[in-house]
């Protein structure tokens, strides 16, 4: 009965699986996906012993949080986030087995179990915020070290050249790995709930360290050798070989408390009639577990929505002009509508105006998104983010970035316009549409950048793009809405 309910469990959700299966192939960061279920199929059974003398009582509270768990996948089909739809079939694992087995047999396997949940690829959020600390903590080592520095963003200068840090350098993988082993080595070491938080705490805290360490030393290995050394392919080979030594020395250590499992005798397998009222439960397991795809089918349109024009008219004092070679192209995947135009403001630089419009149709890709870009990857054209973080102004929260192309540095700000508000914030803007679809739209949105080529000062830029804002917003909010109404 739990093989049958996990094979219709993989079928409705086949592919969300998929999905997954395919982000461990193509990247390196998350192929450890593909031994998470061998390795907790092996936890299992090391406990088989004791397993056995546990008697399955199947329940109906866990078909409830199923329910829950696929109507939470549905929400997350119907806005266009991949991880929540992962995080919800992963979770339902474990749910299937405490709905068909029980509490104790699904207790004694707790660990196994909920180790599944690290299938999902997660944990991309954290790459700009750990580039960020290994940016700081190298140039704080190399201060310190007497080395003077010259910081713009992620790129920093020492007298011997130029380094950036950029994804790889970020630590995430070294991170992912030393989480994904420092919990298995605490379930399989220790035995108090108090050892094991403590050793994963450290197994989370050490590689960020060792991270920030790692790319200090290659800074100065480059620097001591006249940029001979750890500037190729050697450099992620350091990296990982100091990776592995800060490892072995925290196993070391953590071994030196290392507690014994307790011998399990063999068990007398107990027999009892529990068929009956589990095949009874078996029906609303199945129900519950497919209420997420059928609602997903119910909501599901059939007619593909209008592409809405999207037509801006300048106020009185500004003029439009063309695009010019080597401005900021934003990559914005496929959406339904594109406008592009440089407006010029009285006495100040041209300001550069895109609008990607999405009808919230099958074949665009989502609107809030990770792989949009302020920029497009171009065949020698070197673009790079050196910054982005969220500013307040006159007119709320905007997300503010710094980029450099061949043509110079930019300055960009980005909101989103969602059911006929601007949002900044990437969570906040998914739950707006999810709020407009569960009102029968089809999260129909917009995504609003506004850039400008920095000058003598990134405040005179800033307050470039704060004049448009002021300025325009009322003409944009009106061109949106109107965009809104005819794709309804």
């Amino acid at each position: 009965m739990l093989l049958l309910a996990l094979t219709v469990l993989l079928a409705l959700f086949w592919n969300t699986a998929v999905s997954m299966v395919d982000i461990w192939s193509r990247s390196e960061t998350f192929a450890h996906g593909y031994v998470i279920a061998p390795i907790s199929l092996w936890l299992i059974w090391r406990r088989r012993q004791h397993l056995l003398a546990l008697l399955p009582q199947p329940q109906l509270l866990p078909c409830l949080l199923l329910a829950a768990a696929s109507l939470l996948w549905c929400s997350a089909r119907m806005i266009d986030v991949m991880v929540v739809q992962q995080f919800a079939f992963v979770s339902m694992l474990p749910l299937t087995v405490w709905a068909v087995l029980g509490w104790l047999p699904t207790r004694a396997m707790l660990f196994p179990l909920a180790f599944l949940m690290l299938m999902v690829p997660f944990g991309e959020v954290f790459m700009l915020p750990m580039m960020n600390f290994t940016a700081d903590f190298t140039v704080a080592a190399l201060r310190l070290s007497g080395m003077p520095v010259y910081r713009e963003g992620l790129t920093f200068m020492i007298p011997s050249g130029q380094w950036s840090v950029v994804e790889a350098c970020s630590g995430l993988r070294y991170l992912i790995a030393s989480f994904t082993l420092g919990l298995l080595y605490a379930y399989l070491t220790y035995q108090t709930w108090w050892k094991r938080l403590v050793f994963v705490l450290a197994a989370i805290a050490t590689p960020i360290l060792a991270n920030g360490l790692r790319a200090y030393m290659i800074v100065m290995l480059g620097h001591y050798s006249d940029m001979k050394l750890a500037v190729g392919v050697d450099h992620l080979i350091y990296g990982w070989v100091f990776f592995g030594i800060v490892m072995l020395a925290l196993y070391w250590v953590g071994s030196y408390w290392r507690e014994d499992e307790p011998q399990v005798p063999d068990a007398l397998v107990q027999a009892a009639d529990v068929a009956g009222i589990a095949w009874v439960r078996f029906v609303p397991l199945l129900l519950c577990m497919a209420m997420g795809p059928l609602a997903a089918t119910w909501l599901a349109r059939a007619n593909p929505l209008p592409a809405a024009a999207i037509q801006l008219a300048p106020l009185a004092g500004w003029q439009v002009q063309p695009v010019q070679e080597g401005d900021v192209m934003p990559n914005f995947g496929r959406p339904a509508t594109v406008y592009r135009q440089n407006w010029l403001p009285p006495s100040a630089a041209p300001v550069g105006v895109f609008v990607a419009w999405f009808a919230g149709n099958a074949d665009e890709t989502p609107l809030i998104s990770s792989g949009n870009q302020p920029f497009t990857f171009e065949a020698g054209v070197d673009w790079r983010l050196l910054q982005q973080t969220t500013v307040d102004s006159s007119i709320g929260p905007v997300r503010q970035m710094v980029v450099r192309g061949a043509s110079g540095t930019w300055l960009m700000q980005q909101r989103y316009w969602i059911d006929g508000k601007f949002e900044s914030n990437d969570y906040r803007a998914k739950l707006a549409q999810l709020a407009a679809r569960l009102r029968g739209q089809y999260g129909q949105g917009a995504a609003v950048l506004v850039y400008v080529k920095i000058g003598d000062t990134t405040e005179q830029a800033q307050h470039t793009l704060q004049l448009f804002w002021q300025s325009q917003t009322p003409a944009l909010q009106q061109s949106l809405q109107h965009a809104l109404d005819a794709s309804q």
